[in-house]
């Protein structure tokens, strides 16, 4: 979660610093940036794949449900917190 999270924050401010909308105030923290241009790299990317932050924003929002359903479901197999009334109710059903 907190590397989704991260990189969407991190995202943001690149756009800020190099960005179209640089100088912009606060209107330039979403600016579009093209990754594959800044890095050099857009001559090998596939023929309509750019890489934007539009692109790496999609993927920090994936990341950050991906790790919160992971969450989720490790909590229902390994609770924090102990059921002693479960437990108990386990313990009887076993036993019987």
């Amino acid at each position: 979660i907190g590397v989704g999270l991260g990189v969407a924050v991190l995202n943001t401010l690149l756009g800020y610093l190099w960005g179209d909308g640089r100088g912009q105030g606060l209107r330039g923290f979403f600016a579009p940036v093209n990754y594959g241009d800044l890095l050099g790299i857009s001559d090998f990317l596939p023929k309509g794949v750019i890489l934007s932050n539009g692109l790496i924003f999609e993927a920090s929002i994936c990341l950050v449900v991906l790790g919160a359903s992971l969450l989720i479901l490790d909590n229902f197999g390994h609770p924090a917190e102990k059921d002693a009334e479960s437990d108990q109710l386990l313990t009887e059903i076993g036993q019987k």
